[in-house]
């Protein structure tokens, strides 16, 4: 699957801070900042949390996935996950 946008836009402009809303300009799923829930998190709603992050339990080298809560890429059919791997830990 190639990678899709995600939609964002400025709502605010505070020096060099930014407010922006996720997903539809229209409907936003969620604001940043915002935080990211890990599997022990309690659930927060999307807007506030509009992302989720996993890490890969024994395998080497580990990997980390990272998702939307809500449909926040363009054209707003899914929600969308992006992995990497950590690569290898010397001793």
């Amino acid at each position: 699957m190639a990678e899709r946008p995600l939609a964002r836009g400025v709502a605010a402009r505070q020096r060099f801070a930014r407010l922006m809303p996720l997903g539809d300009r229209n409907q936003p799923v969620g604001w940043t900042p915002g935080l990211v829930l890990g599997p022990q998190d309690p659930k927060i709603e999307p807007s506030l949390a509009p992302f989720s992050c996993s890490r890969s339990q024994g395998a080497v080298p580990a990997s980390i996935s990272m998702s939307t809560r809500g449909e926040m890429c363009y054209p707003f059919d899914s929600t969308d996950t992006w992995q990497a791997s950590e690569g290898l830990l010397l001793p």
